[in-house]
This record gives C-alpha cells, sequence and structure tokens, in this order.
C-alpha cells in the first residue's frame, strides 16, 4: 500500500509541486547499462556498472531484484520481439518480477573521462521520475557510481569507500569481476574472479560472488556424493552377493573402492577395503591377456593408501611390506615401494628437523630470558618471541606442540589487532599441525573458521585449496 500510495503521488505533479521520494522499502531493479559509444575496451561495464550498484544498494538496506530474475524477464520479452524504448522495456521488467522501480542507464568515454548517465524508472506508470549524470576520471568508476546512486534515490550520499591503495589494480580487479558476469562456465566464472582478487585482495564484490559461487557448488558437490554414495552401496551389494559372477563381484569392489578414493574418503575406503580383502572370494577373472581383474589385490593397496593418507604411518609400512610379499610383481608394487621409500627418508628427515628445532628453541629461551634480564623485552618483542616458538615448532614438525603454541599467541595477540597476518599465519599452522597429525576434522574446523574470518587473506594463501587435499569425511 505505501508503494501504491507514493506511485499516486507521482501524478500529482502541478507547478510548484515536489516529487516523493522513493520509500526505503521500495523493491527496485538495475538494467544493463548501454556503452553508448561502442568502446570495446569498456564494454564490460555494462553488466560491472549495475551489479556492483545492486551490491551497493544490498549494503544500504534497499530492497533489489537478483541478477539473474531480472535476466529471465529479459530474455522473455526479448522472445516477444516488440520494440520498446529504455524506459518501456524496463517498466515491462520491473512488473515481472515484482519492482516498483527501474534503473536505467548507459555510459561513454572521452579521452580518461567517464560519463555515466541513469534514469530511475516508475514500473506502474512509465514516467521518468529521477534523472542522474556524472562526470569523471575513470579510475573513480565507483566514486562516480555512489554519486550516481545518490542522486537518484535523493540520498546525501553514500556510505564511503576506502581509498583503493593501487586504483589501476583496482580497475583491473573491476574489469575481471565484470567479465566473470558474462560467462556461463563456472570454471571461467572462478578463474576471473579468482583474477580480479590476486589484482586486488580487497575487492569484495569479487569475493562476495566468489564465496556465493563455492558454496553453490559445495551444495552441487553434497548432490554429487549423495549419488556416488547410492552407487557406492549398489557396488558393494553386488560384491556381497553369492549369486553374482566372479567378474562381476571382483568389477564391482573395485569401482565401489575407486570411487571413494577419488572422493579422498580415505576412512570409509579403509573400511570398505579391510572389508574386501577379509571376505572369502572366487579366484579373480582374467578380464584381459595376462591381467587379472583382482579385488583383492587393489584392496591390499587401497588399505594401504588410506592409511598413509589419513598419517598412520607405522600401519602403512606394515601393510605395505605385507603387499610387497603377498603380490610380488603385482600392479600396484612400484607406487607402494617409492611410497614407503619416501616414507622412510621423511622420517630421516623428521628427525633432524626435531633436533634442529630443539636447538633454535633453546637459544630462542635464551635470548628472552637475556633481553627480559636487561629490561629490553618490550611488548613488541614479546610478540615477536611468542609468533617464533609456533613457527619453530611447526617447521621442527613437533605438531602436538606446535598446536599448543600457536593456540596460545592467537589467545594472545588475536583480540589486539584483527589485521595481524601473524595471527592468521599462526591459525593457518594451527589447521597444518592438526592435519598431520591425523586429526582432519579438528584442521578442517579451523580451516573453515580462519575462511569465515579472514576470507581475503585466506585465498591468498590458498587455504581453502589446503584444505580440499585433507581425507574427507
Amino acid at each position: 500500500m505505501r508503494a501504491r500510495a507514493w506511485l499516486t503521488s507521482l501524478v500529482l505533479l502541478g507547478a510548484g509541486s515536489v516529487r516523493a521520494e522513493l520509500p526505503a522499502n521500495a523493491t527496485l531493479a538495475v538494467m544493463p547499462f548501454h556503452n553508448l559509444n561502442q568502446d570495446a575496451a569498456i564494454d564490460w561495464l555494462k553488466r560491472g556498472i549495475p551489479e556492483t550498484m545492486i551490491a551497493d544498494l544490498k549494503d544500504a538496506k534497499r530492497n533489489v531484484v537478483e541478477r539473474d530474475q531480472l535476466d529471465r524477464a529479459l530474455a522473455e520479452i526479448a522472445l516477444q520481439g516488440d520494440k520498446l524504448s529504455d524506459e518501456s522495456r524496463a517498466a515491462r521488467a520491473g512488473r515481472l518480477v515484482g519492482a516498483v522501480a527501474v534503473v536505467v542507464g548507459g555510459y561513454q568515454r572521452a579521452g580518461g573521462e567517464l560519463r555515466i548517465t541513469a534514469r530511475l524508472v516508475t514500473v506502474e506508470t512509465g514516467v521518468v521520475e529521477q534523472t542522474a549524470k556524472v562526470t569523471g576520471p575513470l579510475e573513480r568508476v565507483f566514486t562516480l557510481q555512489d554519486q550516481v546512486v545518490a542522486q537518484l534515490l535523493k540520498l546525501p550520499s553514500m556510505k564511503a569507500r576506502p581509498k583503493p591503495r593501487e586504483p589501476k589494480k583496482t580497475l583491473q580487479a573491476y574489469e575481471a569481476y565484470a567479465k566473470s558476469l558474462q560467462t556461463s562456465s563456472d570454471a571461467e566464472k572462478v578463474e576471473e574472479l579468482r583474477r580480479a582478487l590476486d589484482l586486488d585482495p580487497d575487492f569484495h564484490y569479487a569475493l562476495f560472488d566468489l564465496r556465493a559461487l563455492e558454496s553453490r557448488l559445495n551444495r552441487l558437490l553434497k548432490k554429487s556424493q549423495q549419488v556416488i554414495d547410492q552407487r557406492t552401496q549398489a557396488m558393494l551389494a553386488t560384491f556381497d552377493d553369492d549369486k553374482a559372477t566372479p567378474y562381476d563381484r571382483h568389477l564391482a569392489a573395485i569401482q565401489a573402492m575407486t570411487a571413494l578414493m577419488s572422493q579422498l574418503r580415505y576412512q570409509a575406503l579403509l573400511d570398505v577395503a579391510t572389508r574386501v580383502e577379509n571376505t572369502k572370494l572366487p579366484d579373480a577373472p582374467q578380464s584381459t591377456p595376462g591381467y587379472k581383474m583382482d579385488a583383492r589385490e587393489f584392496a591390499g593397496f587401497a588399505v594401504f593408501q588410506s592409511l598413509t593418507s589419513l598419517k598412520r604411518g607405522d600401519l602403512a609400512l606394515q601393510v605395505g611390506e605385507r603387499y610387497l610379499q603377498r603380490y610380488p610383481g603385482g600392479t600396484y608394487a612400484n607406487s607402494i615401494d617409492m611410497q614407503m621409500r619416501a616414507a622412510i627418508e621423511q622420517r630421516h628427515r623428521h628427525d633432524e628437523s626435531v633436533k634442529r628445532a630443539a636447538k633454535e628453541l633453546e637459544e630462542l629461551a635464551f635470548d628472552e630470558r637475556d633481553r627480559e634480564r636487561d629490561g629490553k623485552l618490550s611488548a613488541q618483542m614479546a610478540r615477536t618471541f611468542a609468533f617464533r616458538r609456533c613457527s619453530v615448532l611447526t617447521s621442527g614438525e613437533r605438531w602436538a606442540e606446535a598446536v599448543d603454541a600457536c593456540r596460545d599467541f592467537i589467545k594472545a595477540y588475536g583480540a589486539a589487532d584483527d589485521g595481524d597476518d601473524l595471527v592468521k599465519l599462526a591459525w593457518m599452522l594451527v589447521g597444518r599441525s592438526l592435519a598431520e597429525q591425523g586429526r582432519f576434522e579438528e584442521a578442517n574446523d579451523e580451516a573453515l573458521r580462519l575462511l569465515d574470518a579472514h576470507p581475503a587473506w585466506s585465498r591468498e594463501h590458498s587455504v581453502e585449496m589446503i584444505r580440499r587435499t585433507w581425507p574427507q569425511p
């Protein structure tokens, strides 16, 4: 009713009358902008400007129609083939999506100057209620957009933006972000969004879209995992079926284990592979000349791979040796042999790292006591010593102690400065130290909290990519 009352007041615009202001709860839609002089170098702005306007309007607590909803309405209008003015087309699209008013506009460049023009069109009447025109350097495009929105909505000013540290890189990030809006490929979209964040880690439009896209992909992945789970259960049912042919039983078991391995679900793989190893099966069929499709042999390899990935090194070495004895010249013998040798070499390096860390910690403690005795241990120096303990224990592969030291550092200094990169690094080292102990569920929780609290920093340091390499539940 409020929106209708506002619309009614628009027609009462006699001489000297004052135009009514748009109600704060009115739903708005923002149309793609026109590239008025067809400048290919800035064609990306026709989607970039409206999309960042939508994000800013949402930040200002305005009701805004989502991009995909408006795109469907515009596609429906295009199918009708009617030739409409910008205002009429905008009004029709607005009606389809339930908007009260629609923003239409265009832009053009002359030298280094960018001019943006826009109109606020009421949906019910198609009347242009408000206009805006701004001109300024292309590098200040966000400020120009703010001015356009403020003029259209009769606002004193939009929320001030922090000045970009490197305007050129921010503009390049904006271009990459806008190009992500023009592709239907999720892979290309992610690539452009990540390029935008590489150019400007604080470019929050790209960060928001990347997180939204990753959330959608996670939902699709979860659905895919459910389908794979159903198939895996069906394969295991065939494996357990005494009436199935030997070929089908061996094939079903291998397919089930392969599916779990591809998803990095090593605990589930370990359970299934152990069951396959302990089940009496008919002899492995000769699927091709010179090759037997033996589910038990694959299970032996899967048990070794699972234990290795779950950081159960001692058991993995025992299982690997058992495989090499049981299947000399087996299909996976070379792979297991190489991994076992690498694990043994890693143990030698681990012993050296532990000794080196012990020496460094002793020197660190002596230095700290020396400075404290001489009255030279400042608060900043104490913070440095605390982080060095976290760092030395991590590099020394003393994982359990590293978790405690890094958490102590975060507890002591995390609340003091939200922008402290050492705190974020200590947080990441906690996750790594937990993972190295095979405590993957705890490590995953730490990584997710870090991603949520500091998304730009986490993106820059590949926290999500690291998390994805850990065994999945």
